[in-house]
């Protein structure tokens, strides 16, 4: 473990956390690869897949 300066332990405890690690701190934790794969197959069963890929580039084209 590295020791921290005094400027360093002032910035570290007046710095704001990154989207990034508010995000994974929120979630708690990231779904397993069965639930991503679960999504997948849901989408492509019920045709979802394309209408939101069209969506997303249409908002994306605006």
């Amino acid at each position: 473990m590295d020791q921290l300066s005094f400027s360093d332990a002032g910035y570290q405890s007046t710095r704001r956390p990154a989207r990034r690690e508010k995000f994974l701190a929120e979630m708690g934790r990231l779904p397993d690869e069965t639930t991503f794969l679960n999504l997948r197959r849901f989408l492509e069963k019920h045709n979802l897949s394309k209408v939101i890929f069209d969506t997303v580039n249409k908002h994306l084209e605006d």
